[in-house]
């Protein structure tokens, strides 16, 4: 058996990670569907419905900034606003409009104090952080996604478990065994 060394690449812009997710929705949420910014007419973000039907803004970028927040809410504003998703592919994401809306993010690094600010917002919007990780070797590459907690307020955040699914994905885009993938990400 060969053994294959990954380098953790830190992604210049986002443009591989919304290629990425565009091609592989169900990797951050099962059955999520996704509509591209130019569908929307907005590049910034994407847009999509869960399995609930619920919609979702996705917040994709390669690096954390302090706009992040204010941002995500008037993109899920802009989107409630302009009925973006149905309009554009009412069929495939049509989203059930008595569910609260949802925003994902999806970035490499998160800082906690952001994850603590985010409960505030929770019992309006469903929130989800997913840290990504870019990793490369000579031979292949791929994106590792692991969900983060929101961290309640006094109480320390809970260590992550890797689940089957982030498993699987690492494993079905790098060839890896799950020994070697814990091994690496240790």
């Amino acid at each position: 058996m060969k053994t294959v060394t990954f380098k953790k690449i830190e992604l210049a812009e986002k443009n591989l990670l919304i290629a990425h997710l565009l091609n592989n929705p169900g990797i951050l949420v099962n059955e999520l569907r996704l509509i591209t910014g130019a569908e929307t007419s907005v590049s910034e973000f994407l847009v999509g419905t869960d399995e609930e039907k619920r919609m979702q803004v996705i917040e994709a970028v390669h690096q954390f900034d302090e706009g992040l927040l204010y941002r995500s809410l008037f993109h899920l504003q802009w989107t409630i606003k302009n009925n973006a998703a149905r309009e554009k592919d009412a069929a495939a994401l049509a989203f059930d409009p008595s569910l609260k809306p949802g925003i994902m993010y999806v970035l490499p690094d998160c800082p906690s104090m952001f994850l603590e600010i985010l409960e505030f917002i929770e019992d309006t919007i469903q929130v989800q952080v997913i840290r990504y990780l870019y990793l490369e070797s000579e031979q292949a590459q791929g994106f590792f996604f692991e969900p983060l907690k929101i961290k309640k307020a006094g109480k320390p955040q809970q260590e992550q478990a890797l689940t089957d699914a982030q498993i699987d994905s690492l494993r079905e885009q790098a060839g890896l065994t799950r020994e070697e993938i814990m091994k690496f990400l240790s």
